[in-house]
């Protein structure tokens, strides 16, 4: 399967940042002083320099040795010495939890009373910032970096705590200078929150006082967090004036809680998130948004700010009709950003054929969105009436909106009658990236083939050249290989991307869908299907190519002597391809040559899970030739 393609951006977004730190020996009262002239890299935001050190670390083409770059870079200013620091430290830690208070830093072991001969420091991880409790300098925090030294502290009564913080590798960090903030409920009373944060998230139940949020938080993360009704009030004004993004993961939510907190929402916001991460499709809940669903289509009404939209306690197709309707009033009475940005749904359904009795208001049918998500529950009652279902999807479908760029839809179930019914009312000369998948969370079980042989087949989909022509990225997964009727279907001319793994695909079904690859595909995913060999010919233009988990594949020698001199990933991984296909592999490695500014190979292989020696695996897995 093919490397994770997301940003830096969603990558850092998880952990505690902060926005400047002076490098050891310098001070931060000249930092401090706006009126200090910086260069214009110096006034982009944190977040953006945070993308360029990671850019910069893992490009493989901007310098041979990409560490020493990124040393450079963290050298030639304060502003960019921690971004640079905690994108090295990420590589190895990718998530650091909140403030760790220093007393804490003991386990349960070092506690009175237990009978331990030399009890054991519990040290806070690289990247996490520790607050010293009854430090005299509590204006400071320390950054953790990776430790140097084996030394370890014995647990010692007349030492200071202060003194610990020797053992370990740590920058001080004034709390002036903190811009990105993770701080457990039960901590708020000896970490408060950094006053220049901007970035904020509270880990933890709902506990008195509640701290007001400083005047430039923008983002408030609540997670894992439940509250009393009474308390409501004292969350709602924490708020900042300012805030733009709220994010709100419940472990415990009523009806009316939720119906007060949608009528409370800041009118500033432009992104809002609700999750529950407690709830099942077997947890009795269906009532929740019964009554929270029309106070969140007043609350989506009038707020004009809002741009990116993700709600996961929805439990009816009608909470879905609010939702729209009540994003197209607050279009129709003219947002300062008419076009929402995305928009993620996900319905906890388990099939019950239920009837849709809220209309969508006319301003829906122009609901303009960019990217959209809708998401159904994954429980499949295989004994249970697929006609039923198949027109229960199709209603819930039905009320969907067409976005501009991309369509993502899974369901546990996608019938053939309900894509080849709606799919045509998502036509769009601008959509870019289609994405239906119906793989239930218990794929892989006695259910597999059966709910394979239910799903829909590629052909269905029709002429994809006509109803989306500008499509660039298609994933379906499952699909049934094309029906052999003679039926007209074909893809879209600049197609760049096609995953069509989890799938039921033999070789003989291919003799059908290759001859309408388009030339401009750069991206083939069949992981997970039956292959037993491929077309010795591939577009000209390929560059990635997946076909793990394919162990009938045998026959390689054709389709690997013929792989395009484009190509720089192949995966292969579960293939149990034999000797004589390593060899060819690596012969085609070896004609494709390496990059000139790093020396590596052009063509990256995975290729575990076959039968090719030790040398010659590791010879097609090495990044030098």
């Amino acid at each position: 399967m093919f490397p994770d393609d997301s940003s830096g951006a969603d990558v850092c977004a998880s952990i505690v940042d902060i926005l400047t730190v002076p490098p050891a020996g310098s001070t931060s009262s000249a930092k401090s002083d706006p009126t200090v002239h910086r260069a214009p890299i110096e006034c982009l935001p944190y977040d953006v320099l945070e993308i360029i050190a990671h850019w910069t670390l893992r490009s493989s083409v901007w310098a041979l040795r990409p560490r020493a770059s990124l040393l450079h870079l963290a050298l030639a200013s304060p502003v960019l010495f921690v971004p640079s620091v905690s994108t090295v430290l990420r590589e190895h830690v990718p998530s650091t939890g909140p403030f760790v208070v220093h007393d804490r830093w003991y386990n349960w072991q070092n506690e009175p009373g237990y009978d331990s001969p030399s009890p054991i420091p519990d040290p806070p991880r690289p990247g996490q910032f520790v607050v010293v409790r009854g430090a005299t300098e509590s204006h400071h925090s320390f950054l953790v970096l990776p430790q140097r030294s084996n030394r370890v502290l014995k647990q010692d009564a007349q030492r200071s705590r202060d003194a610990a913080l020797r053992y370990w590798t740590t920058i001080p960090v004034p709390q002036h200078q903190l811009e990105h903030a993770t701080i457990s409920s039960c901590d708020l009373g000896v970490v408060s929150v950094p006053r220049a944060c901007r970035w904020l998230m509270i880990v933890g139940d709902f506990c008195e006082p509640w701290p007001v949020c400083p005047l430039p938080v923008q983002l408030l993360k609540l997670h894992n967090f439940s509250i009393l009704h009474t308390q409501l009030p004292a969350l709602v004004a924490s708020f900042p004036i300012n805030l733009t993004n709220l994010t709100v993961d419940w472990t415990g939510v009523d009806n009316k809680m939720l119906s007060d907190l949608y009528d409370r929402l800041p009118s500033t916001l432009a992104a809002l998130t609700i999750h529950d991460n407690r709830v099942s499709p077997h947890d009795p809940v269906d009532h929740l948004s019964a009554q929270s669903s029309p106070a969140l289509s007043r609350a989506l009404a009038r707020l004009l700010h809002l741009t990116v939209f993700d709600h996961h306690l929805l439990f009816r197709p009608d909470d879905v009709v609010h939702v729209l309707n009540g994003l197209a009033l607050a279009q129709a009475a003219g947002k300062t950003t008419p076009t929402m940005q995305s928009v993620t749904l996900f319905v906890h359904v388990d099939l019950d054929p239920l009837p849709i009795t809220v209309p969508l208001v006319p301003q829906a049918r122009a609901l303009r969105i960019l990217d959209f998500s809708f998401r159904m529950g994954d429980e499949v009652d295989l004994n249970s009436n697929m006609v039923e279902h198949a027109s229960y999807f199709g209603r819930v479908f039905g009320v969907l909106p067409t976005p501009l760029r991309s369509l993502n839809l899974h369901a546990p179930l996608c019938p053939d009658r309900v894509i080849a019914h709606a799919m045509p009312q998502f036509a769009s000369p601008t959509l870019q990236s289609l994405r239906i998948t119906a793989l239930p969370q218990s794929f892989g079980s006695k259910f597999e083939e059966v709910l394979l042989r239910r799903t829909f087949r590629l052909s269905s989909l029709g002429r994809l050249d006509a109803l989306w022509p500008a499509l660039r990225s298609l994933t379906l997964t499952p699909c049934l290989p094309p029906a052999m009727d003679g039926s007209t279907w074909a893809l879209p001319p600049f197609l760049r991307s096609l995953n069509l793994m989890h799938s039921i695909f033999t070789s003989r079904d291919l003799d059908s869908i290759w001859p309408r690859l388009p030339a401009s595909l750069q991206k083939l995913n069949l992981d997970r299907n039956q292959l037993e060999f491929l077309p010795p010919s591939f577009p000209p233009t390929l560059r990635m190519l997946s076909v793990a988990s394919n162990d009938k594949l045998s026959d390689a020698t054709c389709w690997i002597d013929a792989l395009p001199p484009t190509l720089r990933l192949i995966c292969v991984d579960g293939c149990r391809l034999d000797e004589d296909a390593g060899r060819r592999l690596l012969q085609k490695r070896r004609l494709l040559g390496v990059r000139i500014l790093t020396g590596e190979a052009k063509m990256k292989v995975y290729a575990r899970g076959n039968w090719f020696s030790r040398a010659v695996w590791q010879a097609l897995e090495a990044e030098q030739l």
